[in-house]
């Protein structure tokens, strides 16, 4: 029969024990928040790479296997196409709007009107006809004049503007280091994806996998729903401007392609474009772009069900997830948003139903 310690010894044992274990936690949780301080410049890109790479992986399976099953290969094609894309139309942006204010500049100038006289009956607008009536005659007969009489507002919204563009300027520099960083993810996807579901299986060993694969549908469904629907809505949008002969369709084209996929959708353009094509078109040529402009609107009816197709999850759980992921985190909220939403509807419906 072993021989019993003495009270004293195993106290002292248990108390050491419980330091050494103590000890391991807060070094355990010390690194863990050093490395979460480390990783969180970088999670912006991170999780673009992450969630471009997710819906892109059919076309990478599929361009995979059309190449003889070479991952990187496949990987690195899809990269430098997304690179080109991206980069290929700020260039084209960029040489459009140096192009038009080039044109500005030379017709201001050269004294040629830019902008047309109001019509007649602005002036009698309640409230503001005269003001605007007023302003929009100095501008169309001396753009120059206009600008000096009101250079302190144009100051103050130009010093805005290029805040904004400073913001967007960094956003754009870490999309396109996530469109690199999911060339690498898609090389690496199946090990990847292996490594995720059995950390999910750590976490949740009943229904860790599932959560893995309702992560996966989401972002590819809500990829689609608002990244694919809002690209055919801006492209059929950008027609319909470079039909009707607006100035600077291109640029407008790519401020609807943003404001589609922000949810806000397009109605702040159609509005001011409209009223601009009855003052400057016929009614009838105004009125039949108007309309045309006003049946692009209803393609946002479309999102809900792209990105509730296949799922289990209600249709506007997951818009309620795209709306909210964008309020709190930005465009890549969009995409956070309704894979949280969708894991946490999961989560209630499983322990409503055990």
């Amino acid at each position: 029969m072993p021989k019993k310690l003495p009270e004293d010894v195993v106290t002292r044992t248990n108390d050491a024990f419980d330091i050494d274990r103590l000890i391991r936690i807060v070094l355990i949780a010390a690194i863990a928040f050093w490395s979460f301080r480390l990783i969180l410049p970088l999670i912006g890109f991170l999780a673009w790479g992450f969630i471009l790479a997710v819906a892109l992986h059919p076309v990478f399976n599929w361009l995979s296997f059309r190449l003889g099953n070479r991952p990187i290969l496949a990987a690195t094609i899809i990269t430098l196409l997304g690179l080109i894309i991206v980069v290929g139309s700020i260039v084209i942006l960029t040489n459009n709007m140096v192009h038009s204010l080039g044109n500005i500049i030379s017709k201001i100038d050269s004294g040629e009107q830019i902008i047309p006289q109001p019509p007649a009956n602005v002036s009698s607008w309640p409230i503001i006809g005269d003001y605007i009536h007023s302003v929009w005659s100095l501008a169309s007969s001396n753009v120059g004049d206009a600008i000096k009489k009101y250079s302190g507002y144009l100051v103050q919204a130009g010093g805005f503007a290029i805040g904004q563009l400073a913001t967007k300027g960094i956003d754009l520099i870490l999309f396109i280091l996530g469109v690199i960083f999911s060339g690498y993810v898609l090389a690496h996807a199946s090990n990847m994806m292996d490594n995720v579901r059995k950390l999910a299986k750590r976490i949740h060993p009943e229904r860790g996998t599932t959560f893995v694969e309702i992560m996966t549908k989401t972002i590819q469904n809500v990829s689609r729903g608002v990244i694919g629907v809002s690209l055919l809505q801006s492209l059929i949008f950008g027609l319909i401007l470079l039909l009707a002969g607006i100035p600077g369709a291109g640029l407008i084209t790519f401020l609807a392609l943003i404001l589609s996929i922000t949810q806000i959708g397009l109605t702040p353009l159609v509005i001011p474009l409209a009223i601009w094509l009855f003052f400057t078109k016929s009614f009838i040529f105004a009125f039949i772009f108007t309309f045309l402009m006003l049946l692009t609107l209803q393609i946002d009816n479309l999102k809900p069900f792209v990105m509730a197709k296949g799922l289990r999850t209600p249709m506007i759980v997951i818009f309620a997830g795209v709306i909210g992921g964008l309020l709190l985190h930005g465009v890549i909220g969009v995409f956070i948003g309704p894979v949280v939403l969708a894991i946490f509807y999961e989560l209630v419906y499983h322990w409503i139903k055990s």
